[in-house]
This record gives C-alpha cells, sequence and structure tokens, in this order.
C-alpha cells in the first residue's frame, strides 16, 4: 500500500474496493443504478470489464451494509464522479476480495455441510491447494475467464 493513502478520506473507494474487488476504470464509471439486492445479496449489476466482459459483482456478505450506505449518500450520475487516485493498490484489494470471497463461499458450504474438494493443487515456492469450482466462482466476480489467473494474480499471494 502507498504511504499516501490516506483511507479515512477515501473511505468509500476503499469500502466499494474491499466490497467488489472491482478495477480503477470500473469503480470509475459506476453509477448508482447498478446496486442491487436479490434474496438478501447484494451485487453490482451490468459492470463493463476488460475485453468487453458484462458481469454482476457480488457484494461481500459483511460489507452489504457500508456499500449501501455509499450509494444512498451518492448525489451525483456517478458513484465516483471523482478519479480515483493512481496511488491507490486496486490490485491489492482485488486480491483481499479474491481470498474474503472464496473464504465466504467455503464456509456456506461447510455450514450445509456439503465438503469442499480441493482439487487444484499450486506448485513453486507458494504451494496452496483450493477448490476449482469455488476459485471459477471467485474468477467471475473478479472478470476472469481462466481460475488460473485468478490462482496466480491473487489466492496464491493472499493465503500465505
Amino acid at each position: 500500500m502507498d504511504e499516501r493513502l490516506n483511507e479515512a478520506k477515501h473511505t468509500d473507494v476503499v469500502t466499494i474496493m474491499k466490497a467488489t474487488g472491482m478495477r480503477r476504470m470500473e469503480l470509475q464509471k459506476l453509477k448508482p443504478s447498478q446496486l442491487k439486492i436479490h434474496e438478501g445479496q447484494a451485487y453490482i449489476t451490468d459492470v463493463h470489464g476488460k475485453g468487453g466482459l458484462i458481469r454482476n459483482v457480488p457484494v461481500l456478505k459483511g460489507y452489504t451494509d457500508a456499500v449501501i450506505d455509499v450509494f444512498n449518500r451518492c448525489k451525483t450520475k456517478k458513484v465516483f464522479p471523482n478519479a480515483i487516485p493512481t496511488y491507490i493498490d486496486v490490485h491489492s484489494y482485488r486480491g483481499e476480495y479474491a481470498k474474503s470471497m472464496y473464504q465466504q463461499i467455503v464456509a456456506e458450504k461447510q455450514t450445509t455441510g456439503e465438503k469442499v474438494k480441493l482439487d487444484y493443487h499450486t506448485r513453486g515456492e507458494v504451494k496452496i491447494s483450493v477448490s476449482s469450482a469455488i476459485v471459477a466462482k471467485v474468477s467471475k466476480a473478479l472478470g476472469h475467464k481462466r481460475i488460473g489467473v485468478t490462482i496466480t494474480h491473487y489466492l496464491k499471494h493472499h493465503f500465505v
């Protein structure tokens, strides 16, 4: 994290990044109308990401109220009308989101008694074992098509 980041000054941006793992450009285009609640789950809908991919991003459960608050206080056409400072390490927050979402899904499955099959094992200096089915859901939320990208760039570094 950059020392110039004052999380108190950028509370709303940091909250949305931690809650959704969205990219900088996606945050800058974010409109208040994109927040939807369906069966108790908050989503940011119609997020236009890299490569023309359009996705719905689930909001992490622990952030729902904070995200709703940010959107409710929005008085402009965009949630963040000013540019997101480049010194905010968006990639780091995406990694936090990936790890938290993975853990949230695992916890939900364990609550229902469903077994989590750890069927993807990484090699190299950092070794982790994860469920490819769960990583696929995390990848989709992050806007990636391949689980290997999510594992290599986000999960592998945040599970150590």
